[in-house]
């Protein structure tokens, strides 16, 4: 649906971005991860057409998007960092306007408005002034506004921060729902615990680049390859730790009584094989397992492993 290719971005003599490459599907909740100052708002902002690449291309099925700003509004929705809210208005006001600025009028705008003002659970608030709204509740109508005109791709920058628990939940909620439309959503963010429940696929930049990217799933498999590997001997330690010194995929073993940990480069057929070795060489196995990673280790584990290339 959406693929960025070789996209750069210079301000004065600073790369924000550095030949830039990210593919999302349709249906796909794609998590932009990253330390502040990698880039992540650059592309958003590229993508909602407010910054011009210096160099690059961006086609939404297939298509070039960037030199045809009047369709990018049509097919594009995006919630910056630091909304806007017009807090002098009510909430049905807020509604209301922004329905009329893309032709939506009267009882067409208002059947609009308000089924998704019930959508974000805030059909309540409507006569309530924005002003006088929690940020938790803001962002709900925000997210309402921004569907307005029903967009195939959504852009959210930094959404996760400061979220209260009920606009979390209603946001997970959204994410599903919206998916299951086939709408494309990219999610920036540096609150990494958030965005492994938010997204169905990841990528994670650094300095301008996509280090790597793809479904959330299958990233983590491709990473905890390195994690560690545990096991549990009841019987035959010596002889585990034999055929353990004699694997060419074990880099480093560790014992501590009955526990074996190992560093262990090889993959998850190699892992199975190494099993098999050891109960068909009579040692008990009580457990073998890989040491679970999550999206905070995997992205140090990631920007660590460039920092130690370049």
């Amino acid at each position: 649906m959406l693929e960025i290719n070789g996209l750069c971005k210079f301000f004065g003599g600073e790369c924000a971005l550095d030949n830039f490459d990210m593919e999302v599907g349709q249906g796909q909740i794609f998590g932009l991860i990253g330390s502040n100052g990698c880039g992540k708002t650059t592309v958003i902002k590229i993508l909602a057409g407010i910054l011009t690449p210096d160099r690059g291309k961006v086609r939404i099925d297939g298509k070039p998007i960037l030199a045809d700003l009047p369709r990018l509004k049509q097919t594009v929705g995006y919630i910056p960092a630091h909304f806007g809210t017009y807090p002098n208005l009510k909430v049905k006001e807020y509604m209301e306007f922004f329905a009329a600025s893309i032709g939506l009028y009267g009882l067409k705008g208002r059947d609009r408005w308000e089924s998704l003002l019930k959508r974000v659970g805030m059909q309540e608030h409507e006569d309530d002034f924005v002003e006088s709204l929690s940020r938790g509740m803001k962002q709900r109508i925000c997210l309402a506004r921004v569907l307005l005109h029903n967009p195939r791709l959504l852009l959210l920058d930094e959404p996760v921060a400061g979220m209260d628990p009920v606009t979390r939940s209603v946001v997970k909620g959204m994410m599903k729902q919206l998916k299951e439309e086939g709408m494309a959503v990219v999610i920036s963010s540096n609150v990494l615990t958030e965005m492994t429940d938010l997204c169905t696929h990841i990528g994670i930049m650094d300095r301008g680049q996509m280090l790597i990217q793809g479904e959330q799933t299958e990233v983590f498999r491709r990473i905890n390859m390195s994690n560690l590997l545990h096991m549990i001997i009841l019987e035959g330690e010596d002889q585990a730790v034999g055929i353990l010194k004699k694997d060419p995929y074990v880099k480093s073993i560790s014992i501590e009584g009955h526990h074996i940990v190992i560093q262990y480069e090889g993959d998850e057929q190699d892992e199975s094989n190494l099993l098999s070795f050891l109960v068909g060489a009579g040692i008990r196995v009580q457990s073998f397992y890989r040491e679970p990673g999550d999206l905070e280790s995997l992205f140090m584990q990631v920007t660590k492993e460039r920092s130690g290339k370049i």
